[in-house]
């Protein structure tokens, strides 16, 4: 499960130049990181392919986002526990561990380690802030 985000056209160049940095979806902490993985992965999924390239987040709500197949020695130098920023560059796109090809997966995970759509969790808390905003413009606390 999770969403897959892949490169069209010409895949395989952008991954070579670097073309397809991926960012963090919102602040948090490095928990987990694994970089160094042979990333040039295409075609059948075998066991014994390498692990995958990845970066997982905890965020201040306690849900996790974990992004996976990044290429090999481009997984943000920081060190686990440092803080990232939203929108702040983690890594580029690439094809570690079992990989179909160039793409970036994607998994946001809530404090009880259930998988959640990141598409609905990301949108509803934009939303909520939003309002939240406005309400305070209008009660004039803002």
């Amino acid at each position: 499960s999770g969403v897959d985000i892949y490169s069209y056209p010409f895949s395989w160049n952008k991954l070579a130049g670097d073309e397809i940095r991926v960012v963090a979806a919102a602040s948090g902490y490095i928990v987990d990181k694994v970089d160094g993985n042979y990333d040039l992965n295409c075609g059948s999924l075998s066991a014994t392919s390498s692990l995958a390239n990845s970066l997982t987040i905890r965020h201040e709500n306690g849900y996790y986002s974990l992004y996976l197949h990044m290429k090999k020695n481009s997984v943000t130098t920081k060190a686990i526990g440092d803080p990232v920023l939203a929108g702040e560059v983690i890594g580029v796109m690439g094809s570690s561990g079992n990989s179909t090809g160039p793409h970036l997966h994607f998994e946001v995970w809530d404090s009880e380690y259930n998988m959640v759509d990141p598409f609905v969790i990301w949108i509803t808390q934009i939303a909520m802030r939003q309002h939240l905003i406005v309400y305070g413009k209008r009660r004039g606390l803002i």
